[in-house]
């Protein structure tokens, strides 16, 4: 599948190694639903990790990245 030009974005973003949130991808892509872009990149067989993560206020959200050994360069 052709990726859009928000999907590029957020991969570049995880390419050069960058942990992502729902606010990061959504800043760096300008996409209202980051979370959908992410989840259409897993879909397409990039290799996206994820986890819940909990801060000081017990909110919790999820952090998205892609291991170094999964990186083509």
């Amino acid at each position: 599948m052709q990726k859009t030009s928000q999907q590029i974005k957020i991969l570049n973003a995880f390419m050069r190694g960058k942990h992502l949130t729902f606010n990061s991808a959504r800043d760096i892509s300008g996409s209202n639903y980051p979370l959908k872009r992410i989840s259409e990149l897993k879909q397409d067989g990039i290799p996206i990790k994820d986890e819940w993560i909990e801060n000081t206020n017990q909110a919790r959200y999820k952090k998205y990245w892609i291991d170094k050994e999964d990186i083509k360069q």
